[in-house]
Order: structure tokens, then C-alpha cells, then sequence
């Protein structure tokens, strides 16, 4: 499961929040202030990862198929320097910012029956 904004379509593997158009009933509202506190806690932790170890936030010049073993080095290594508490810059998280760059994803285009069954009975579920 990928938690995602609510931008995404739901799917069976990406879970999204209920919309606030609609009245939600005080199960709905929990899972959405749940959710939300998960992808807060994600985005702190990846905005870490990436201001510790900056090839994360540009291109990698190197064949795709390593890119797996870059990130898996950066994060275990990441958890290393955590787990000693070694210093933390804060003014590292600038630069992330500043290297962010968003780029336009194309439309997927999803069967909005399938879509509505599957994604909402897992979400429903959970």
C-alpha cells in the first residue's frame, strides 16, 4: 500500500483520504487524520534522507537499474547516522527545497467502476 495525497485516484495499492465534500461519518474523519499523520511522518523522513545524502535530489547519472541499490545505500546508511544522533544541519532542508522542481504527471486514465469498487472496499476495510 502507498499512501497518497488527494490528487491521486484511489486504487487498490495507493490509498488516499475521503473527500471533505462529502459528510464524513467519525469513522471516515479518523482514517483521514490518520492517513494524513502518516504522510506527514513519510514526507519529514524523505525530506531527511534527501537533505543528508543530496544525489537524492537530482538526476543520477548512472544506468536505472542501480538506482534501487543508490536509495537502499542512502537509507540504510541514513538510519545509521540517525540511530547514533549525529548532527543534523536543518539548513540542509533549504537546499531540498530549493532543488524541488514538480513535474506535470501525465493522466492515468482508470476504470472509474473498478477504481470505485476496489479502492474504496480496501479503504472501507482498513
Amino acid at each position: 500500500m502507498i499512501m497518497g495525497d488527494p490528487a491521486y485516484p484511489l486504487l487498490p495499492w495507493l490509498l488516499k483520504g475521503y473527500t471533505k465534500s462529502a459528510r464524513l461519518t467519525p469513522e471516515e474523519e479518523s482514517f483521514n487524520v490518520y492517513l494524513n499523520a502518516g504522510r506527514v511522518s513519510v514526507e519529514i523522513a524523505f525530506g531527511r534522507l534527501k537533505a543528508r545524502w543530496r544525489c537524492l535530489l537530482k538526476r543520477l547519472d548512472i544506468h536505472y537499474s542501480f538506482v534501487p541499490q543508490i536509495v537502499s545505500a542512502c537509507c540504510i546508511l541514513h538510519n545509521i547516522v540517525e540511530s547514533r544522533k549525529e548532527a543534523y544541519v536543518v539548513q540542509w532542508e533549504k537546499a531540498v527545497m530549493e532543488a524541488e522542481v514538480i513535474f506535470p504527471q501525465p493522466r492515468i486514465n482508470t476504470s472509474r467502476e473498478r477504481e470505485h469498487f476496489s479502492g474504496h472496499t480496501i479503504r472501507d476495510t482498513i
